[in-house]
């Protein structure tokens, strides 16, 4: 599976601070590679995460991610954090994540991402979750998210040093802003 520097630094780093990976029902043959399936752990009684992974379309068409789904938790909706005016602010997305053919799309923290509500219980360091992420032309595809600390993440996201931009970046400002692409669409 062919992978950017970047998202093979991200696939290390996450590998060695918390063993994340695809669950063995994401069909590797499908044209939408996933990688970096991450869940934040909740702090204290929270009863909602936010999810983070890497959805690279290897296919010659595009795709979509219209959905998440889980029975960890009431509802799973793709979500995009913004910041207009020095004020951020966080809204589910209408319509999916596009995902251009030899597109990658990277939910992370400051942007786009999965945020997962209504919690049954706490999630913990290293738990696997599974989810269910439902495309318009991959169809569904089951992935085990690992569940780290925000800390681990953030270690993990700052490992990768990317050498050029790419689509779907940090959400954040400059070179480095990953959602920009997607969250226009």
């Amino acid at each position: 599976m062919p992978a950017t520097f970047r998202n093979a630094l991200f696939t290390l780093g996450l590998a060695a601070t918390m063993g994340a990976g695809v669950g063995a029902s994401a069909a590797q043959a499908d044209p939408i590679e996933i990688s970096n399936p991450t869940l934040r752990t909740t702090i204290g009684q929270s009863d909602a995460t936010a999810g983070y992974v890497t959805l690279h379309n290897a296919g010659t068409d595009a795709d979509r991610l219209l959905a998440v789904r889980t029975d960890i938790a009431r509802m799973a909706n793709i979500h995009q954090m913004s910041q207009k005016d020095g004020v951020m602010a966080m809204a589910p997305v209408s319509g999916g994540i596009e995902i251009a053919a030899g597109a990658t799309v990277v939910l992370a923290p400051m942007g786009l991402h999965i945020m997962v509500m209504g919690l049954e219980a706490t999630i913990h360091e290293g738990q696997m979750v599974p989810m269910v992420l439902v495309f318009e032309r991959a169809g569904q595809m089951t992935v085990d998210f690992n569940a780290a600390s925000l800390a681990n993440i953030q270690k993990a996201m700052k490992a990768m040093k990317p050498t050029k931009p790419m689509t779907g970046e940090m959400g954040m400002t400059g070179t480095t802003d990953m959602n920009t692409e997607a969250a226009s669409e």
